[in-house]
Order: structure tokens, then sequence, then C-alpha cells
């Protein structure tokens, strides 16, 4: 009967995040000894070739629908208290076996979601000669990265820190590599053919798998939503910070989980419930001065409008709802909330009452001859749109 063992764990969809799916590998044998011990031919039971791309890319709705699966997931994430953020710098070749070319660590960050560092420091590849203009471009000083502490050393620290946490990091198929070929030379000095497991392998796997590792930048390219159409699929994003510290790298993945959770779905209600609290104590009707006197806006009803909009503009006979190929550098949608009761006459500063609309649709009804007609519509669809969503919240959360 074949052993299987499970080797990674990871997500599945239109970008391997959505679904939780374990790879598994099988022994096929015969076992094979020799000097260095036994190692086991095996053969991965999931193939590249199951990853199939889609035909046609997704609809409006879907893509929404993903933005928000991924900004849902960011807010799990960041609420999750075993959630750690991962960053790394390596040197060498992922695709070489030689100890002085494989891929090594020579630099790890280890952060909480509130921004605590938990380890912050160089790691010596422990390599004869330094690869000096790599470290150098890095970033990396490398006589610090010389008398470093080695990955053997600070081992059981790191395996006790992300033991029984959630590890996010910008590239999780990396991240998870890296921490392998780094137990699997210190356990052995070597590694074997890609395709072959030896009994050590089993405590490296079984260390790896008391981590859940999560990748950001799937779950951000599918915020993101711009589509690849030669590829068939979204197009992965950059890192935020492709040359920095590890420590700056983590603080940039932890910034861009909480703009993509500003936008998760179980937000609405929160902010619906803010904007109905600062209505209740008049704080939404105080007034500031500018060259004259307007009222004070509530950025926590805007951003439930943008929330519940996603992407596209909330004017239903909008021509181009879409707006789904660019966001601002924040990552934000490219709309604007207009308030259909007149702000500034005391109208309501609440979610039901405002509509999130594309530029040519909010300049319609700021300044076109049909905007009273226009605004009758919104408001119409605003208070359709909030007690839909309220709706369809509600049953989720129960």
């Amino acid at each position: 009967m074949p052993i299987n063992w499970a080797a990674l764990r990871g997500r599945r969809g239109r970008f391997d995040w959505e679904r939780e799916q374990e790879w598994w590998y099988e022994i096929v044998g015969p076992l094979t000894g020799d000097q260095f011990g036994f190692t086991y031919p095996c053969t991965s039971l999931y193939a590249e070739v199951h990853a199939q791309p889609l035909t046609q890319p997704p609809s409006p709705d879907e893509q929404v629908e993903d933005r928000r699966e991924a900004a849902g997931w960011a807010d799990s994430v960041l609420n999750d208290p075993r959630t750690l953020i991962l960053e790394m710098s390596t040197v060498g070749n992922f695709d070489v076996t030689d100890p002085l070319e494989r891929a090594a660590l020579c630099e790890i960050a280890i952060c909480t979601t509130r921004g605590k560092l938990l380890m912050d420091t160089l790691v010596c590849p422990t390599w004869g000669n330094l690869p000096t203009e790599e470290l150098i471009a890095l970033g990396l000083d490398p006589h610090a990265v010389a008398v470093a502490p080695t990955f053997r050393q600070l081992r059981r620290e790191i395996k006790t820190l992300l033991a029984d946490h959630r590890v996010v990091s910008f590239g999780r198929s990396r991240a998870y590599s890296v921490l392998f070929c780094e137990l699997e030379y210190d356990r052995g000095g070597d590694c074997l053919e890609d395709g072959a497991l030896a009994i050590e392998h089993v405590d490296i796997l079984g260390d790896l798998g008391k981590s859940i590792f999560e990748c950001a930048q799937l779950a951000y390219s599918c915020y993101l939503g711009q589509w690849n159409a030669d590829q068939r699929r979204y197009s992965l994003c950059e890192h935020p910070a492709p040359v920095a510290s590890a420590a700056k790298r983590s603080a940039a993945v932890l910034e861009l989980l909480r703009v993509m959770a500003a936008q998760a779905p179980d937000r609405y209600l929160d902010l619906c419930q803010i904007a109905e609290e600062a209505e209740r104590s008049g704080r939404s009707l105080r007034r500031i001065e500018t060259q004259g006197e307007r009222r004070i806006r509530l950025a926590r009803a805007r951003d439930a409008v943008l929330n519940r909009a996603g992407t596209r503009c909330e004017n239903p006979s909008c021509p181009d709802s879409g707006y789904l190929q660019d966001v601002s550098d924040k990552g934000e949608p490219l709309l604007q909330v207009h308030h259909i009761e007149e702000h500034a006459q005391n109208g309501r500063d609440h979610p039901d009452t405002m509509i999130a609309l594309c530029a040519n649709c909010h300049e319609r009804v700021t300044r076109g001859r049909t905007r009273k007609q226009l605004n009758e519509i919104f408001r119409t669809a605003a208070l359709a749109r909030h007690q839909k969503y309220v709706s369809e919240l509600s049953k989720t959360t129960r």
C-alpha cells in the first residue's frame, strides 16, 4: 500500500489560494540504498497540468467577488492572533545542488500583525566565498553577513516562532522552499535529486507541517484584478518594496494586508454602525470653518460605500461600470462617493443615502441637465444596494 506524506499545504482556485488543498507525494518504490542511507523514489500526485487556465476572463461580477474574497482573506489573517509575516532574502540558485551555489538564506524577518518584529537578523550562508555582488545588490553588507549567525544556530528559534502559526509571505512557495532547503542541508549537508525523498525528510515535512503557509502575492493579485489575456489569469503583482531590508518588506506586506482588509465584506456592517452612532451623537452635524462653513464628513460612511461597491460604479445604467483595469496607488477603486441628500443642507451622512460613482456619472449628477432625475434614481439604487448587502452579510454572520 503506498504511503502518502503531506508535503505542502496550499489553496486552490483562480490563483491556487481560495480553497485548501493538500499536495501529496506517493512512494512508488523500490528502496535504494548506498553509503548515504536509503532514498525513496516518488512522484507528485498533483501535476501542473491539473491547474488549467480559464477559457474566458471572469465577468465584472466575478472580479468583484474575487476582490471581496481576497479582502475577506486579508481580514481573517489580520484578526487571527496566530498570524505572522515572514520575509527573507536569499543568494544562490534553487536549481542546483552544489552547497556553494544552492539557494541560501542571508536575511530573515518575522513580525506580528501589529508590526512587532520577533526576529530581524542577517544569516551567514556558510559558503567559503560569499557572493559579494549578490549581497550588495540586496543592499546587504557582505562583512556583516559573514559574521552573522548561521541557519543552524537560528534553526531552533525559527522553528519555535513559526510552529502552530499562519505564516504569510509575499511568495509562499519561495518561502517554503527556502526553509525546506535550509533544513535539508542542515540535516544532511546536501540534497537529493528532484523526485527523491530520504527518511530525514519525514522530520523536515513534519516541522514545516506545523505551520500553515499562505501567499499575500496571490491574494493581492486577485484583489487588484489585472487580467492577463495571454496567460488567462490575473497578473502577478510586484512586491510593494522589492529593494529593501527583510524587516521593511515585512512591514510593506503588512500594510498591503491592511489595505485589502479595509474592503472586507464584513467591514460594511461595522462601518454602518459607526456612521449611525455618529448620527445619534450629533457628530455628523458638526461644522468646520473653511473659506465658508461646511459639515464634517464621516470617513467611515464613505469607506462603507466603497466597500459595498467593490470596484464598480453603482449607477444601474452606467455604460462602463467596470473600472477594473486600474486602481489608485493605495489599491483603492477609482470611484467617487456622492451624497444623494445634499450634505451641506443637513442631509444624512449614511451609506443608505450615499452611492459610489465613476467620474463620468458623478459629473452628470452634479452638473448635468438631468441631475435631478438621476439623483432620484440613485436614491432608490443606494437604498436597495444597502438593504441587499446588509441582508446578505447578516445571513453569512449568523
